[in-house]
């Protein structure tokens, strides 16, 4: 791409100045802002594709993480690929399970019903 214009033009007398000249002003102006979108968009699209490659790689990390304990890695993607330009990245969560959750839940269960029936039975005991 051309670049003309690196500063913002200077302000232009508007009572003093030509069609012309009024016309230049305005082409250097949106000049000038349109490029600086583009630096911007461009720095932004570089700092996105570099989250999204720190974003994989410590999933990668968490998940070998997860692994290596014995646990369940359940990875869910909403999107399709990886970020492009000016869209966000895909949302990636990661969901570690320590095992089957059910047999220690129902173990607790089990445990706090004989726990209270004692209780009971103790306070019937009890004039």
């Amino acid at each position: 791409m051309l670049q003309q214009q690196t500063t913002f033009p200077a302000a232009i007398n508007l009572s003093a100045a030509s069609t012309d000249d009024i016309l230049q002003w305005l082409v250097a102006a949106v000049t000038h802002v349109n490029q600086q979108a583009v630096t911007d968009t461009q720095h932004f699209n570089t700092e996105l594709a570099a989250a999204g490659a720190a974003v994989s790689t410590l999933q990668t990390s968490v998940n070998q993480l997860i692994a290596a304990q014995g646990g369940h890695v359940i990875q869910l993607d909403t999107g399709a690929g990886g970020a492009t330009p000016l869209q966000a990245p895909p949302l990636i969560a990661t969901y570690a399970l320590g095992g089957d959750q059910k047999p220690q839940r129902k173990e607790r269960k089990t445990r706090e019903k004989k726990q209270s029936i004692k209780q009971h039975r103790e306070r019937e005991k009890c004039p």
